[in-house]
């Protein structure tokens, strides 16, 4: 597949100029990242799925009682406040409302840090497109609070985001102990991390050859470790589930249920609405995404769908919350990419200087 090499773009200025603008930038973040907390808190906590002790102490149905990393979250949290009710300005917040605040407000940011550091990565330090990095914000904010058809957010729905895009970027810069801890301590969080070994094969696929050829020149270590990496997910599935009761009697998720879901028109604008509509953007200009690994990665998505189409409710778009570091990066590499190629075409467009200057001289 044709590639547009990128050219880091850099922005021209003084440090004080750069301060100034870092500085913004993570006002920006922060304030993005609290009016988003705010409601996410409340809306929640309005419709719970389980009170803040049942989850706390794994009183709950499988498979949510198996993420135990939230569950010693909000045990800690207990432990510290107990049941002690927190005023912000006018508004009371009860400790369930406390507790998703201070996830949602750290896990947030968290993620915005992991995009914002692989789009430096991939760009440069001095990329003006870092900001799109903010946009992380805003597709949390479609796929949880302007989801109208289901109201059952779980706490780790905030932080599955910041491990599976640090697993990410641990695989596009080459820090594998960081990769393994986020795999680690994020299948505690979910177990969604098992597509993080399928990353980790598509990432170590040589870029040097089409798609098809790297297949047949990829190293059979890397195999092994993939299969390594998906018996020990399955251990710490296993693991989670006796320290918490067993299996239990779970979820029953119908496909017949979910096919009329997805057959239904009036859900369509739901599904469109997946990351803030700007899937678009990567299935019209998926070339422009320059970096061979992370153009790779898109072929995981339909697979992805299809899991959760058998393994949840269609409805619940949060179910892709764990793509929207990857995403993000992907619009900042195809508006990078896309500027150049205006650039490039303008240039292509007008006369070269040196004829310009001939055609003067002899007017």
């Amino acid at each position: 597949m044709p590639t547009t090499e990128v050219r880091p773009l850099t922005v021209s200025g003084d440090s004080g100029s750069g301060g100034k603008r870092s500085l913004l930038f993570w006002m920006l973040c922060v304030a993005g990242c609290f009016q988003f907390t705010q409601g996410f808190s409340i809306a929640v906590s309005q419709v719970p799925a389980f009170t803040l002790q049942d989850f706390a102490y794994g009183h709950v149905e499988s498979p949510y009682r198996r993420r135990i990393f939230m569950e010693w979250v909000y045990r800690a949290f207990l432990h510290l406040r107990g049941t002690q009710v927190f005023h912000l300005g006018k508004r009371t917040l009860t400790p369930e409302q406390q507790v998703l605040f201070l996830i949602g407000f750290v896990a947030s940011i968290l993620m915005v840090v992991v995009t914002w550091m692989l789009i430096r990565h991939l760009l440069g330090r001095q990329t003006p497109w870092q900001w799109i990095s903010l946009a992380a914000i805003y597709m949390l904010d479609t796929q949880l609070l302007l989801s109208f058809d289901v109201r059952t957010q779980f706490p780790y729905d905030l932080t599955t985001p910041v491990f599976f895009g640090t697993g990410l970027y641990a695989l596009i810069s080459r820090k594998r102990w960081l990769y393994y801890a986020a795999f680690l301590v994020g299948t505690l969080n979910r177990e969604t991390t098992m597509f993080l070994p399928l990353l980790f094969v598509v990432c170590s696929l040589p870029e040097e050859f089409s798609l098809r050829q790297a297949w047949r020149q990829i190293r059979p270590l890397v195999l092994v470790e993939a299969a390594a990496q998906l018996v020990v997910w399955q251990l710490l599935v296993m693991w989670c589930e006796q320290m918490t009761g067993g299996h239990g009697t779970g979820i029953v998720i119908s496909w017949r249920n979910n096919l009329r879901i997805v057959s239904n028109p009036t859900h369509w604008p739901l599904f469109a609405s997946t990351f803030g509509f700007l899937w678009i953007a990567l299935l019209l200009f998926h070339d422009r995404v320059s970096d061979t690994r992370l153009r790779r990665c898109a072929y995981l998505l339909p697979l992805w769908a299809a899991v959760m189409f058998y393994t949840g409710d269609p409805l619940e778009i949060r179910l892709y919350n764990e793509w929207i570091p990857y995403m993000t990066v992907c619009l900042a590499l195809i508006a990078s990419n896309s500027l150049l190629i205006v650039r490039r075409g303008n240039a292509a467009a007008d006369p070269p200087a040196q004829a310009v200057e001939t055609m003067i001289a002899h007017s």
